[in-house]
């Protein structure tokens, strides 16, 4: 605290904008899913889930965390660092909070340190920050939680996940390197799901790779998977509208009622559509 507070005092007599860039709030799903939980869509919040799973220290994926510095240092407090929960765990915490619309008030957590090396040392580095954590939370709306994180998270190279249960319906929001979702159990799918709070929405609408557009994992205006993502109108799923001259990329994002038509439907089902070899998108569309 009193690193922060010098850190404060000193932008505050700069003049300066000092701040966090806390980024996963530009995760356009995670603001849909907030506004509607402050707009009531899922009633009173009673329970959330969150969880950061990333697995770098189960795979080469990232690069190799044993002979790698950039790696090694986040696993040793003599080199500054704080482990999973100071790493990763501010982001889940604030996706959280932020899709929640809400602040936790109390938390109680359990950190874990795993053996990784003999005698948990590596060259000048000792592998002693945790590596993984369980958490529960009571936010400021009343809504209970539980929280986790770990690097140790097999298949998951980086992936943030919220649930949030409210007494009307339910939203989960999931953010991974290969794009966003938000799902959703609304109006008379909260009757009839045999398990309260099992998303009910169709596949996902999303590139699984891009090569012609990194960024925003658009393919070619000439594709046909371009022209797919057009006609792809029932599936609730954020999508990144092309980049036009002139004009800066925007989240296309339904409104309540075309979630709640999407929900309730019954009769769309999805299926693998276009592959395009070019982009080497996949996408999906209703039959």
């Amino acid at each position: 605290y009193a690193k922060a507070a010098e850190m404060a005092d000193a932008a505050e007599r700069s003049g300066l904008v000092t701040m966090v860039n806390l980024t996963y709030r530009n995760v356009a799903p995670l603001q849909k899913a907030r506004a509607m939980v402050l707009a009531g869509d899922v009633g009173k919040l009673r329970h959330l889930e969150a969880s950061y799973l990333q697995s770098w220290l189960v795979s080469k994926a990232w690069g190799d965390w044993a002979t790698e510095s950039q790696w090694l240092w986040r696993l040793s407090t003599k080199h500054g660092s704080n482990g999973v929960l100071g790493d990763v765990g501010i982001h889940i915490l604030d996706f959280a909070g932020y899709g929640a619309g809400t602040d936790a008030e109390r938390i109680f957590a359990r950190l874990k340190t795993f053996d990784k090396a003999p005698g948990n040392r590596i060259g000048e580095y000792d592998l002693d920050a945790n590596d993984s954590f369980v958490m529960t939370a009571e936010f400021g709306n009343g809504a209970m939680g539980v929280i986790h994180a770990s690097r140790w998270a097999t298949g998951h190279l980086n992936e943030l996940r919220l649930r949030l249960h409210g007494d009307k319906g339910a939203l989960e929001v999931v953010h991974t390197p290969d794009g966003s979702t938000l799902r959703a159990c609304l109006g008379t799918d909260v009757e009839t799901k045999r398990q309260p709070g099992v998303m009910s929405m169709p596949a996902r609408c999303r590139p699984t790779t891009s090569a012609s557009s990194p960024r925003f994992g658009m393919p070619r205006r000439s594709s046909p998977a371009f022209a797919m993502r057009r006609t792809c109108r029932r599936c609730l799923i954020w999508r990144w509208r092309p980049r036009r001259k002139g004009a800066s990329s925007a989240p296309c994002i339904p409104s309540a009622p075309t979630i709640m038509r999407s929900v309730n439907s019954t009769a769309a089902r999805f299926r693998p559509d276009v592959a395009c070899g070019r982009s080497r998108h996949v996408w999906m569309k209703p039959v």
